[in-house]
């Protein structure tokens, strides 16, 4: 490619990072009148001096496994935070390393509210009624991120969680539909309660001086 008398803005008039020569007349700021042939220092194409090097794409970042790849649909569910004077009340399930203990509640059926699913849900496991004040928190579960891969590998649940009262407490353990692991209910004095197997553990760092102190609404994946 043979340039003569072509005029570039001052910007490109020194292309040091290509590598270019390029020859002004100092006058006119304009190629010299000899015939200059242009190379890119990068590779043997000949370009303009004022054109770059195409673009490395940028490597994108590794997706985590099953991020839109589940055909598994999202499942919402619904949990009851029940204290009293000082003492949260739990479901005890029973797996392979031993007992577990979770929050009251489930997951939510078609056409049903939240709040109305952990009244059902209370009725089914505690055998009680139940007042839904207000929401305490949300957080999700992701199989995949957590120490049950293997069998929650496609599972994703996001929870609402109620603070929630009893309105009968001798009523306490008459379920009519528990969880098949479940093997009874326990008050967890919340003094001691890092001492219990409990999911979502982060619950468990939020208890100051003996309450339990929620320092936002969504508490994001955990188990």
């Amino acid at each position: 490619m043979l340039l003569r008398g072509i005029k570039f803005p001052p910007r490109f008039s020194q292309p040091a990072s290509l590598g270019v020569p390029v020859f002004l007349c100092p006058a006119s700021n304009t190629l010299a009148s000899a015939p200059v042939r242009v190379f890119s220092a990068l590779s043997n194409r000949k370009l303009l001096p004022h054109t770059l090097p195409p673009r490395r794409p940028h490597p994108r970042s590794p997706r985590p496994y099953s991020a839109g790849k589940s055909k598994q649909p999202i499942r919402s569910a619904a949990r009851a935070l029940i204290i009293h004077d000082g003492y949260l009340l739990t479901v005890v399930l029973r797996d392979s390393k031993g007992d577990l203990h979770v929050l009251p509640g489930g997951g939510q059926m078609h056409g049903e509210t939240l709040a109305n699913t952990v009244r059902r849900e209370c009725r089914e496991e505690l055998g009680v009624e139940i007042s839904v004040q207000t929401l305490a928190y949300v957080r999700e579960y992701i199989g995949a991120n957590h120490d049950f891969a293997k069998r929650h590998r496609d599972f994703h649940q996001v929870e609402a969680v109620f603070l929630c009262t009893i309105q009968n407490p001798g009523q306490l353990g008459a379920g009519c539909e528990q969880d098949n692991r479940q093997v009874g209910l326990k008050w967890i004095p919340l003094r001691e309660f890092s001492h219990y197997r409990f999911s979502p553990s982060i619950l468990q760092t939020y208890v100051q001086d003996g309450q339990l102190v929620i320092p936002q609404p969504y508490l994001g994946d955990n188990h």
